[in-house]
């Protein structure tokens, strides 16, 4: 899969604890890694 362009990805889930083990696998297919946490903040990033 290649994604060019997007420079900000902003998901809201209603149950951020059951959510957030799923974002950390469906997330790194496209290449972005997780580099924070903070409180119920996620924060991805990739470079392409």
């Amino acid at each position: 899969m290649e994604i060019s362009g997007i420079e900000h990805l902003i998901v809201t889930a209603g149950d951020f604890e059951r959510s957030k083990d799923s974002y950390r696998e469906l997330l790194p297919v496209p290449g972005m890694t997780l580099v924070q946490t903070v409180g119920q903040l996620q924060r991805y990033s990739a470079i392409w």
